[in-house]
C-alpha cells in the first residue's frame, strides 16, 4: 500500500481517537444543556454559516482571488469546525458543553446548509457543480459523529474506565498526530507552495481574522464562549473542506488541496496569540 494512504489513515486515526478522548469526558447533559437554549446556537449559525460565506463572497467582488484558492475559502466557510477545535476552545475559557455544542450544532447544521450554499454558488457561476453529500457525511462520521458517540457510551456505560483511558488516549492521539502530520504537510508542501502569491496570504488572513472577530462579538455575554465560538467561525474542517473545494473547482484537485492546508495553517497561526489574550481576559485576578 502506498506510505502515503498508510500515513494520511495513521492522522485521521488519531484525529479519531483525539475526540473518543473529548467523548469519554461528556457527562449526561453535557450537550443537552448547550442545545435547551436556542440563542447559543443561532449565534453558531449566524456567524459560521451566514457571516462567514457573505464575506468570502463581498471579497470575491472587490478582489481578484484565484479560482482554486477562492473555491478553497468558498468550501471551508460553509465547512463545520475541525473535530479537534474544542480542545483549544477550552484553553480559551470555553466550558465542555458550549464547546461540544458547538461542535454537534455545527456538525449537523453543515449538512442541511452546506448543499444550500452549493445552489447559491451554483447561481452565481452558472452552471451545477457535483458536490456528493454522502461523501462529506462518511468523512463526518469517521472524524467526529462515530468516536464522540462511543466516548459518550464508554463514559455512560463504564464510566470508572473512561476516566482511566481519557487522558492516556488522548496523549497517544496527540503524539501520533503531531509526528505524522508535518510529513504529510512536508509531501503536499509543492501544492500548498503553488497556491501562494498574487495576495493569497494576506486574502487569507483577512478571512481568518473577520472569523475570528465575528466569532467573538456573536458568541454571547461569556468571553470564554465568545473565544470558542471565534475559532469556531475562523478554523473549519479540512477534511470536509477538501470535498467541497473539489466539487467546486474542477480544474485540478491538487491546487484546491493546497489552497485548503495553507488555510488551516493560517488560521491555527492566528488562533495561537488570540486563544493566550482571551485566556488573560478570562482568568481569575490574582
Amino acid at each position: 500500500m502506498d506510505p502515503a494512504v498508510l500515513l494520511q489513515g495513521a492522522i485521521v486515526l488519531s484525529i479519531a481517537l483525539l475526540v473518543f478522548s473529548i467523548g469519554l469526558e461528556v457527562v449526561p447533559g453535557t450537550i443537552t444543556g448547550f442545545l435547551k437554549d436556542p440563542r447559543p446556537a443561532t449565534r453558531a449559525l449566524l456567524a459560521m454559516f451566514v457571516a462567514m460565506p457573505l464575506f468570502v463572497l463581498g471579497l470575491a467582488l472587490a478582489v481578484p482571488i484565484r479560482p482554486a484558492v477562492l473555491a478553497a475559502l468558498l468550501a471551508l466557510s460553509i465547512s463545520p469546525m475541525p473535530p479537534i477545535l474544542p480542545i483549544k476552545e477550552r484553553k480559551a475559557g470555553a466550558g465542555l458543553d458550549y464547546a461540544l455544542g458547538i461542535q454537534v450544532t455545527a456538525t449537523f447544521l453543515s449538512l442541511a446548509i452546506a448543499p444550500l450554499w452549493i445552489l447559491v454558488f451554483e447561481r452565481i457561476a452558472g452552471r451545477a457543480f457535483p458536490f456528493r453529500p454522502v461523501a462529506m457525511l462518511v468523512t463526518l462520521l469517521m472524524t467526529v459523529v462515530a468516536p464522540l458517540v462511543l466516548g459518550i457510551v464508554v463514559n455512560r456505560l463504564l464510566p470508572d474506565l473512561a476516566r482511566k483511558l481519557e487522558k492516556p488516549v488522548s496523549r497517544v492521539a496527540l503524539v501520533a498526530l503531531l509526528a505524522g502530520a508535518p510529513v504529510l504537510l512536508w509531501k503536499l508542501g509543492p501544492a500548498m507552495g503553488a497556491t501562494l502569491g498574487g495576495g493569497t496570504l494576506a486574502i487569507m488572513v483577512l478571512v481568518a481574522v473577520f472569523g475570528l472577530v465575528v466569532g467573538y462579538l456573536l458568541g454571547g455575554p461569556d468571553r470564554g464562549n465568545r473565544g470558542a465560538l471565534a475559532l469556531a467561525t475562523s478554523a473549519r474542517h479540512p477534511g470536509v473542506a477538501i470535498g467541497l473545494a473539489t466539487a467546486l473547482f474542477a480544474g485540478a484537485a491538487m491546487p484546491v488541496i493546497g489552497a485548503v492546508l495553507v488555510y488551516f495553517l493560517v488560521s491555527a497561526v492566528i488562533g495561537m496569540p488570540f486563544v493566550r489574550l482571551v485566556q488573560k481576559q478570562t482568568a481569575p485576578p490574582a
